[in-house]
Protein backbone atom coordinates (compact mmCIF):
# COMPACT_ATOMS: atom_id res chain seq x y z
CA UNK A 1 0.00 0.00 0.00
CA UNK A 2 1.32 3.33 -1.05
CA UNK A 3 1.33 6.70 1.19
CA UNK A 4 0.03 9.54 -0.18
CA UNK A 5 2.52 12.20 -0.36
CA UNK A 6 -0.12 14.99 -0.07
CA UNK A 7 -0.95 14.10 3.57
CA UNK A 8 2.32 15.85 5.04
CA UNK A 9 2.29 18.73 2.67
CA UNK A 10 0.50 21.15 5.01
CA UNK A 11 2.40 20.70 7.91
CA UNK A 12 5.97 21.04 5.61
CA UNK A 13 4.26 24.31 5.01
CA UNK A 14 3.19 25.62 7.92
CA UNK A 15 6.97 24.52 9.47
CA UNK A 16 8.97 26.73 6.45
CA UNK A 17 6.37 29.43 6.86
CA UNK A 18 7.25 29.82 10.83
CA UNK A 19 11.28 29.23 9.95
CA UNK A 20 10.33 32.29 7.57
CA UNK A 21 9.39 34.27 10.30
CA UNK A 22 11.89 33.56 13.07
CA UNK A 23 14.64 33.99 10.14
CA UNK A 24 13.04 37.20 9.26
CA UNK A 25 13.91 39.16 13.30
CA UNK A 26 16.82 41.79 12.57
CA UNK A 27 19.06 43.01 15.56
CA UNK A 28 21.41 45.74 16.09
CA UNK A 29 24.32 44.33 17.72
CA UNK A 30 25.82 47.65 18.39
CA UNK A 31 25.54 51.53 17.97
CA UNK A 32 28.87 53.82 17.28
CA UNK A 33 28.75 57.24 18.07
CA UNK A 34 32.14 59.22 17.03
CA UNK A 35 32.58 63.05 17.65
CA UNK A 36 34.60 64.29 15.21
CA UNK A 37 34.72 67.76 17.30
CA UNK A 38 31.89 69.47 18.71
CA UNK A 39 29.85 70.65 15.73
CA UNK A 40 29.88 67.48 13.81
CA UNK A 41 30.30 63.27 14.47
CA UNK A 42 29.36 59.80 12.56
CA UNK A 43 27.23 57.19 13.43
CA UNK A 44 26.99 53.38 12.59
CA UNK A 45 25.51 50.05 13.28
CA UNK A 46 25.72 46.54 12.64
CA UNK A 47 22.66 44.58 12.01
CA UNK A 48 21.91 40.95 12.11
CA UNK A 49 19.82 38.79 11.02
CA UNK A 50 19.15 35.44 12.43
CA UNK A 51 19.81 32.06 10.20
CA UNK A 52 16.99 29.98 9.38
CA UNK A 53 19.02 26.90 11.54
CA UNK A 54 20.16 29.25 14.58
CA UNK A 55 22.97 32.13 15.00
CA UNK A 56 23.05 35.56 13.46
CA UNK A 57 24.43 37.00 9.95
CA UNK A 58 25.64 39.98 9.47
CA UNK A 59 22.60 42.25 7.23
CA UNK A 60 22.70 45.37 5.26
CA UNK A 61 19.64 47.67 5.33
CA UNK A 62 17.88 49.18 2.42
CA UNK A 63 17.83 52.34 3.80
CA UNK A 64 18.87 54.13 7.16
CA UNK A 65 17.52 57.43 9.14
CA UNK A 66 19.53 59.77 11.54
CA UNK A 67 18.08 62.06 13.28
CA UNK A 68 19.26 64.46 16.06
CA UNK A 69 17.01 65.98 18.86
CA UNK A 70 17.83 68.29 21.40
CA UNK A 71 17.03 68.50 25.38
CA UNK A 72 13.38 69.05 24.62
CA UNK A 73 12.56 66.75 21.57
CA UNK A 74 12.84 69.57 18.90
CA UNK A 75 13.91 67.75 15.66
CA UNK A 76 17.63 69.25 15.19
CA UNK A 77 18.41 67.02 12.19
CA UNK A 78 16.86 63.89 9.86
CA UNK A 79 18.53 62.45 7.36
CA UNK A 80 20.38 59.90 5.66
CA UNK A 81 23.93 60.60 5.89
CA UNK A 82 25.89 59.03 8.63
CA UNK A 83 28.25 62.46 9.23
CA UNK A 84 26.05 65.36 10.99
CA UNK A 85 26.26 68.41 11.38
CA UNK A 86 25.69 69.56 14.80
CA UNK A 87 24.50 72.74 15.36
CA UNK A 88 26.44 73.03 18.72
CA UNK A 89 26.95 77.01 18.55
CA UNK A 90 22.62 77.24 18.90
CA UNK A 91 22.54 74.68 22.13
CA UNK A 92 22.56 75.19 25.68
CA UNK A 93 26.01 74.90 27.74
CA UNK A 94 26.17 71.00 28.42
CA UNK A 95 22.57 70.30 26.51
CA UNK A 96 21.74 67.07 26.41
CA UNK A 97 21.35 65.38 22.61
CA UNK A 98 19.41 62.43 21.46
CA UNK A 99 20.97 60.67 17.84
CA UNK A 100 18.23 58.00 16.70
CA UNK A 101 19.36 55.71 13.60
CA UNK A 102 16.44 53.88 12.31
CA UNK A 103 16.73 51.03 9.27
CA UNK A 104 13.63 49.76 7.39
CA UNK A 105 13.89 46.43 6.86
CA UNK A 106 11.01 44.28 5.14
CA UNK A 107 9.79 42.92 8.74
CA UNK A 108 9.60 46.72 9.95
CA UNK A 109 11.52 49.48 11.08
CA UNK A 110 14.26 49.19 13.28
CA UNK A 111 15.66 52.21 15.52
CA UNK A 112 18.55 52.39 18.16
CA UNK A 113 19.41 55.45 20.27
CA UNK A 114 22.25 56.71 22.32
CA UNK A 115 23.31 60.25 23.89
CA UNK A 116 25.84 62.86 24.08
CA UNK A 117 25.96 66.43 25.21
CA UNK A 118 27.11 69.60 23.90
CA UNK A 119 30.00 71.66 24.67
CA UNK A 120 30.63 73.35 27.97
CA UNK A 121 30.22 77.45 26.96
CA UNK A 122 29.91 80.85 28.90
CA UNK A 123 28.82 84.40 27.98
CA UNK A 124 30.33 87.38 29.08
CA UNK A 125 29.47 90.84 28.52
CA UNK A 126 30.97 94.57 29.04
CA UNK A 127 28.79 96.93 30.30
CA UNK A 128 28.21 100.61 30.72
CA UNK A 129 24.45 101.91 32.29
CA UNK A 130 23.94 105.46 32.27
CA UNK A 131 21.08 106.13 34.63
CA UNK A 132 19.33 108.35 35.26
CA UNK A 133 19.31 110.21 32.01
CA UNK A 134 16.27 112.50 32.93
CA UNK A 135 15.59 114.65 36.14
CA UNK A 136 12.50 112.05 36.43
CA UNK A 137 14.21 108.99 36.97
CA UNK A 138 12.47 106.86 33.82
CA UNK A 139 15.20 107.06 31.08
CA UNK A 140 18.69 106.00 30.73
CA UNK A 141 21.11 104.32 27.96
CA UNK A 142 23.08 101.37 27.63
CA UNK A 143 26.23 99.96 25.93
CA UNK A 144 26.82 96.08 25.91
CA UNK A 145 28.61 93.61 24.64
CA UNK A 146 28.40 89.68 24.74
CA UNK A 147 30.78 87.51 23.94
CA UNK A 148 30.22 83.58 23.86
CA UNK A 149 33.13 81.14 24.68
CA UNK A 150 32.78 77.32 24.44
CA UNK A 151 35.98 74.59 25.63
CA UNK A 152 37.92 74.04 22.71
CA UNK A 153 37.26 70.34 21.71
CA UNK A 154 39.41 68.18 23.77
CA UNK A 155 41.46 70.86 25.64
CA UNK A 156 40.32 72.57 28.77
CA UNK A 157 41.34 75.72 26.33
CA UNK A 158 38.61 78.75 25.64
CA UNK A 159 37.50 79.50 22.08
CA UNK A 160 35.11 82.61 21.05
CA UNK A 161 32.33 81.23 19.24
CA UNK A 162 29.83 83.82 17.25
CA UNK A 163 26.56 84.29 19.45
CA UNK A 164 23.53 81.83 18.75
CA UNK A 165 20.19 83.14 16.55
CA UNK A 166 18.31 82.44 19.53
CA UNK A 167 20.68 84.55 21.98
CA UNK A 168 18.72 87.29 23.99
CA UNK A 169 20.56 89.86 26.66
CA UNK A 170 17.87 92.05 28.72
CA UNK A 171 18.55 94.08 32.41
CA UNK A 172 16.87 93.48 35.52
CA UNK A 173 16.05 96.95 36.63
CA UNK A 174 15.22 96.78 40.91
CA UNK A 175 15.58 98.99 43.93
CA UNK A 176 17.89 97.27 46.11
CA UNK A 177 16.36 96.05 49.50
CA UNK A 178 13.00 96.53 47.70
CA UNK A 179 10.47 93.01 47.56
CA UNK A 180 8.95 93.67 44.23
CA UNK A 181 8.55 96.83 41.45
CA UNK A 182 11.35 94.58 39.05
CA UNK A 183 10.96 96.01 35.83
CA UNK A 184 12.75 93.87 32.83
CA UNK A 185 14.82 96.03 29.84
CA UNK A 186 15.24 93.72 26.70
CA UNK A 187 18.12 94.83 25.06
CA UNK A 188 17.95 94.66 21.54
CA UNK A 189 21.02 96.30 20.28
CA UNK A 190 24.45 96.87 21.40
CA UNK A 191 23.76 100.12 22.82
CA UNK A 192 20.79 102.02 23.25
CA UNK A 193 17.95 104.02 25.83
CA UNK A 194 15.73 102.72 27.55
CA UNK A 195 12.63 104.30 29.10
CA UNK A 196 11.25 102.53 32.43
CA UNK A 197 7.77 103.77 32.17
CA UNK A 198 6.96 101.72 29.44
CA UNK A 199 7.62 98.30 30.84
CA UNK A 200 5.08 95.67 32.80
CA UNK A 201 5.41 96.88 36.41
CA UNK A 202 6.82 100.39 36.15
CA UNK A 203 4.35 101.39 38.68
CA UNK A 204 5.28 98.87 41.35
CA UNK A 205 8.75 100.19 40.78
CA UNK A 206 8.34 103.80 40.60
CA UNK A 207 6.49 103.34 44.24
CA UNK A 208 9.38 101.62 45.21
CA UNK A 209 12.01 104.19 44.17
CA UNK A 210 9.70 107.63 45.34
CA UNK A 211 9.30 105.29 48.90
CA UNK A 212 13.06 105.63 49.43
CA UNK A 213 13.56 108.95 48.60
CA UNK A 214 10.75 110.32 50.89
CA UNK A 215 12.14 107.74 53.27
CA UNK A 216 15.90 107.81 53.38
CA UNK A 217 16.57 111.13 50.59
CA UNK A 218 18.46 108.53 48.47
CA UNK A 219 17.57 104.98 46.44
CA UNK A 220 20.22 102.34 45.41
CA UNK A 221 19.12 101.22 42.04
CA UNK A 222 20.33 97.49 40.80
CA UNK A 223 20.88 96.76 36.99
CA UNK A 224 21.69 92.79 36.72
CA UNK A 225 22.90 92.10 33.50
CA UNK A 226 21.56 88.59 31.65
CA UNK A 227 21.96 86.57 28.67
CA UNK A 228 19.67 83.42 28.03
CA UNK A 229 19.39 81.21 25.47
CA UNK A 230 17.42 77.87 25.37
CA UNK A 231 16.02 78.31 29.03
CA UNK A 232 19.32 78.87 30.46
CA UNK A 233 19.17 82.40 31.76
CA UNK A 234 22.93 83.63 33.20
CA UNK A 235 23.60 86.40 35.33
CA UNK A 236 26.58 88.19 33.69
CA UNK A 237 27.49 91.59 35.58
CA UNK A 238 25.58 94.09 38.18
CA UNK A 239 25.41 97.44 38.67
CA UNK A 240 24.23 99.94 41.01
CA UNK A 241 23.21 103.64 41.05
CA UNK A 242 22.29 105.80 44.03
CA UNK A 243 20.10 108.27 43.00
CA UNK A 244 19.04 111.53 45.52
CA UNK A 245 16.90 113.68 46.24
CA UNK A 246 18.18 117.87 45.30
CA UNK A 247 19.43 120.33 47.67
CA UNK A 248 16.65 122.67 47.81
CA UNK A 249 19.09 125.46 46.50
CA UNK A 250 18.97 123.04 43.20
CA UNK A 251 15.24 122.95 43.20
CA UNK A 252 15.16 126.92 43.66
CA UNK A 253 17.03 127.35 40.88
CA UNK A 254 15.11 124.89 38.85
CA UNK A 255 12.40 126.53 39.11
CA UNK A 256 13.47 130.06 38.24
CA UNK A 257 14.43 128.59 35.14
CA UNK A 258 11.44 127.20 34.28
CA UNK A 259 9.68 130.42 35.28
CA UNK A 260 12.33 132.39 33.11
CA UNK A 261 11.31 130.28 30.19
CA UNK A 262 7.72 130.52 30.64
CA UNK A 263 7.56 133.75 30.52
CA UNK A 264 9.73 134.69 27.31
CA UNK A 265 7.15 132.11 25.77
CA UNK A 266 3.92 133.94 27.16
CA UNK A 267 5.17 137.82 26.95
CA UNK A 268 5.85 137.10 22.99
CA UNK A 269 2.56 136.30 22.91
CA UNK A 270 1.11 138.62 24.61
CA UNK A 271 3.41 141.70 23.35
CA UNK A 272 2.51 143.87 20.41
CA UNK A 273 5.02 145.21 19.75
CA UNK A 274 8.56 143.19 20.25
CA UNK A 275 10.49 146.51 20.27
CA UNK A 276 11.01 149.01 22.68
CA UNK A 277 9.24 146.96 25.22
CA UNK A 278 10.46 146.10 28.97
CA UNK A 279 9.55 142.56 30.66
CA UNK A 280 9.78 141.61 33.95
CA UNK A 281 8.85 138.00 35.53
CA UNK A 282 8.92 137.38 39.18
CA UNK A 283 9.14 134.04 40.91
CA UNK A 284 6.96 134.45 44.38
CA UNK A 285 7.40 130.96 45.52
CA UNK A 286 7.43 127.52 43.99
CA UNK A 287 6.65 123.86 45.15
CA UNK A 288 8.12 120.43 44.16
CA UNK A 289 5.52 117.39 44.65
CA UNK A 290 7.61 114.39 44.42
CA UNK A 291 4.97 111.72 43.94
CA UNK A 292 5.02 113.34 40.75
CA UNK A 293 7.40 114.55 39.79
CA UNK A 294 6.24 118.14 39.20
CA UNK A 295 6.65 121.55 39.91
CA UNK A 296 4.06 124.93 40.44
CA UNK A 297 5.83 127.78 40.59
CA UNK A 298 3.82 131.23 41.41
CA UNK A 299 4.98 133.87 39.20
CA UNK A 300 4.04 137.29 38.39
CA UNK A 301 4.64 139.12 34.83
CA UNK A 302 5.02 142.29 33.64
CA UNK A 303 5.89 144.53 30.62
CA UNK A 304 5.99 148.13 29.92
CA UNK A 305 4.40 149.54 26.46
CA UNK A 306 5.82 153.14 25.38
CA UNK A 307 4.43 153.27 21.93
CA UNK A 308 2.52 156.56 21.81
CA UNK A 309 2.14 156.57 26.32
CA UNK A 310 3.17 154.18 28.33
CA UNK A 311 1.49 151.40 29.79
CA UNK A 312 2.10 148.96 32.67
CA UNK A 313 0.69 145.38 32.01
CA UNK A 314 0.83 142.35 34.78
CA UNK A 315 -0.67 139.06 35.82
CA UNK A 316 -0.39 136.75 38.30
CA UNK A 317 -0.16 133.35 38.26
CA UNK A 318 0.51 129.54 38.40
CA UNK A 319 3.43 127.64 36.43
CA UNK A 320 2.88 123.60 36.07
CA UNK A 321 5.70 121.81 34.74
CA UNK A 322 7.12 118.32 35.02
CA UNK A 323 10.69 118.01 36.35
CA UNK A 324 12.10 117.24 32.69
CA UNK A 325 10.25 120.21 31.16
CA UNK A 326 7.53 118.11 29.92
CA UNK A 327 3.59 118.79 29.86
CA UNK A 328 4.36 122.77 31.30
CA UNK A 329 0.72 124.84 32.19
CA UNK A 330 0.18 128.24 32.58
CA UNK A 331 -2.78 129.70 34.45
CA UNK A 332 -3.85 133.10 34.91
CA UNK A 333 -4.97 133.77 38.91
CA UNK A 334 -5.67 137.52 38.43
CA UNK A 335 -3.96 140.83 36.62
CA UNK A 336 -4.51 144.75 36.16
CA UNK A 337 -7.77 145.22 33.39
CA UNK A 338 -5.46 145.88 30.87
CA UNK A 339 -3.39 143.03 30.95
CA UNK A 340 -6.38 140.39 31.34
CA UNK A 341 -7.99 141.91 28.27
CA UNK A 342 -4.89 141.34 26.21
CA UNK A 343 -4.49 137.64 27.67
CA UNK A 344 -7.98 137.30 27.19
CA UNK A 345 -7.70 138.61 23.47
CA UNK A 346 -4.76 136.60 22.83
CA UNK A 347 -5.48 133.09 24.72
CA UNK A 348 -9.12 133.01 24.90
CA UNK A 349 -8.82 130.37 28.12
CA UNK A 350 -7.60 131.21 31.77
CA UNK A 351 -4.66 128.26 31.15
CA UNK A 352 -2.35 127.87 28.16
CA UNK A 353 -0.10 125.08 27.28
CA UNK A 354 3.17 124.43 26.13
CA UNK A 355 5.97 123.06 24.37
CA UNK A 356 8.57 121.70 26.77
CA UNK A 357 10.56 123.91 28.60
CA UNK A 358 14.13 122.76 27.79
CA UNK A 359 15.71 123.68 30.58
CA UNK A 360 19.14 121.79 31.64
CA UNK A 361 19.56 121.07 35.18
CA UNK A 362 22.80 122.89 36.63
CA UNK A 363 23.07 119.67 39.05
CA UNK A 364 23.19 115.90 38.39
CA UNK A 365 20.07 113.79 39.83
CA UNK A 366 22.27 110.84 40.49
CA UNK A 367 25.61 109.32 41.09
CA UNK A 368 27.38 105.96 40.83
CA UNK A 369 27.99 106.03 44.71
CA UNK A 370 26.98 107.64 47.79
CA UNK A 371 30.17 109.88 48.18
CA UNK A 372 29.15 111.84 45.67
CA UNK A 373 27.05 114.26 44.33
CA UNK A 374 24.75 116.35 47.03
CA UNK A 375 21.69 115.68 49.24
CA UNK A 376 19.55 117.74 51.15
CA UNK A 377 15.53 117.85 51.77
CA UNK A 378 13.20 118.60 49.01
CA UNK A 379 10.12 121.29 49.10
CA UNK A 380 7.29 118.79 49.87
Amino acid sequence: MTKSPFIALPVLVLAMIGLTACGDRVVVSELQVERLGWDTLTVSADFSQRRLFGGYEPVAPPSITVRLFDSRFDTLHSGSSTKLIVPDRDLGSEEKVLVELCADFDSGELCEQSGFTASRKKYSVQQEIDYPADNGYDKGEYRAIFKLDRLRFGTEEWEQIELPDSFTRYVIASIDSAEGGAIRIPLRRLNGRFNLSTYDNYRDFRYYLLSHLLDYNAATIRFDMYAANRGQHSILASETRVVKTKSRQTRELEAGMFMQEASRRILSGLRTFPIGTEEFAYLNGWNYIKVTSRYSIEMDLSWRSRFIRERWYTLQGTLEVNEDGTDPTFRVVSGNSRALRRWRDRFRDDTVRMNPLGVKSTEGASETDSTNGSSGPDND
